[in-house]
């Protein structure tokens, strides 16, 4: 079967939200749509940026600004914008912010010597059995002074608090390990984990105890699913949960 990250991380909050959404097909609005495409048009913003390098070009800022302006607002009317101009979800605001973080993007990657390898590419990925199905944002040669290193990066736009565990273990950032190996038969120099809003970089490695855990993540949730044993998970979380009125109902 194929799994992807998301389905994984889905899984791991509560198996139950897995099976009402990619079993039971119930689809829920999130909480914060409009947020969403935010962070989808930043992320595709940037992915433009590095295709174009891919392609022989280098890209001004100005054409970021507009690649992100014709994603984040496209297909949408002036009522559509106004509707979404309150307290809690401003679209000018988010605009502001959107070009905040790609001109200090540009300015960060502006005079890096590097050379893309991959960018923004879907793979699927055998591992336990079953099929991995990704994105790898991007794949670059690095050069470093007089050394050149394959950095796999892994570009972030929510805001998170990070630490050197999360670092460390990161099932997305594993997996991106584990996916080049696969695709390139070698072993990456490192993995980058970039933080979009503040230009924090996280470097990390990959050992073989790590490959190995999410193998074994792959094997407990794919038996959990082919086998129907699906239970719910009681956290903190359930008080933002999208099914909880559904799971407060299901007949065990």
């Amino acid at each position: 079967m194929d799994l992807t990250l998301q389905q994984i991380y889905e899984f791991n909050i509560c198996p139950m939200i897995y099976k009402f959404k990619h079993i039971m097909k119930i689809e829920r609005e999130g909480y914060y749509p409009i947020e969403e495409e935010f962070h989808s048009a930043v992320r595709k913003s940037i992915m433009f940026y590095y295709y174009q390098i891919l392609n022989g070009k280098q890209p001004t800022l100005e054409q970021l600004k507009q690649k992100f302006g014709s994603l984040f607002y496209k297909d949408k009317t002036p009522e559509y914008i106004l509707l979404h101009s309150t307290f809690d979800s401003n679209m000018n605001a988010l605009t502001t912010q959107g070009i905040k973080t790609l001109t200090s993007f540009y300015d960060r990657e502006l005079n890096k010597k590097f050379v893309p390898i991959m960018v923004d590419q879907d793979v699927r990925i055998p591992i336990a059995g079953h099929y991995l199905v990704m994105t790898i944002d991007l794949v670059r040669e690095m050069q470093y002074d007089k050394r050149n290193l394959i950095e796999v990066v892994t570009f972030i736009n929510k805001q998170k608090n990070i630490d050197m565990f999360y670092a460390n273990h990161s099932i997305p950032i594993t997996a991106h390990s584990y996916a080049f190996r696969k695709l390139f038969g070698k072993v990456e120099n490192r993995l980058i984990i970039q933080y979009m809003k503040n230009g924090k970089e996280f470097f990390t490695v990959r050992k073989d105890p790590e490959l190995r855990r999410l193998e074994a993540i792959v094997r407990g949730i794919t038996d959990t699913i082919c086998n129907d044993r699906f239970y719910p998970v009681h956290n903190m979380q359930c008080r933002r949960c999208l099914y909880k009125d559904i799971c407060n109902k299901y007949k065990f």
